[in-house]
């Protein structure tokens, strides 16, 4: 309610200020008034057409109103946007993931390993989306590359011990789930999974 009120002057004071507008919509969502989020995060896109905060969040706001269409339409102009950006393909890609639209997460991660073919996030990324698509051999292989650029991520472990569950495998799953809960021992998902 601070950041609000605080966010209001702002905008009063600058109408045309794009960061005003969206932080405000940020702080209307957190209180969930997405009527008032969205009006905000819309003026913020409309200020501030070629900046990718502003058309995350009103693609987050129209996520959490059910409108998975704009939603979605929305995440196109974003990915156009990141053209380029790392960082950027990144958090778009994780939108889709979010928004259940696997193919264009997957298309954007591929992209991020032809930029770099040792973005540890862009590997464990296809090895969860892969998995999800019921493409093992394609998950393992993404997997196996997550685990070699980033050891300390129980997430190549976790598609692993599944891999391995489903090839029969009990003692390989095992051995790879106990690995990723020794490496996240508050992951209760992992646990459940072992």
């Amino acid at each position: 309610k601070a950041a609000i009120k605080s966010e209001k002057k702002v905008v009063k004071l600058k109408p045309k200020f794009a960061e005003g507008h969206l932080l405000l919509a940020v702080a209307y969502r957190s209180t969930g008034s997405l009527k008032k989020a969205l009006r905000h995060a819309k003026k913020s896109a409309k200020l501030a057409p070629k900046m990718l905060p502003p058309l995350m969040t009103l693609a987050g706001v129209y996520a959490e109103q059910r409108k998975l269409k704009k939603a979605l339409s929305t995440l196109k102009k974003a990915e156009k946007i990141a053209q380029g950006l790392k960082r950027g393909y990144e958090t778009v890609a994780a939108a889709y993931t979010l928004l259940g639209a696997g193919k264009e997460a997957v298309a954007l991660y591929k992209k991020l390993i032809k930029a770099d073919a040792k973005h540890p996030t862009a590997h464990t990324a296809l090895s969860n989306l892969y998995m999800l698509m019921s493409k093992p051999k394609l998950a393992k292989t993404h997997a196996l590359k997550a685990r070699d650029l980033q050891p300390n991520s129980p997430d190549p472990h976790k598609v692993l011990g599944l891999i391995a569950a489903a090839n029969k495998d009990c003692s390989g799953a095992e051995k790879e789930l106990r690995k990723a809960v020794q490496l996240a021992p508050m992951a209760h998902d992992l646990r459940l999974a072992l």
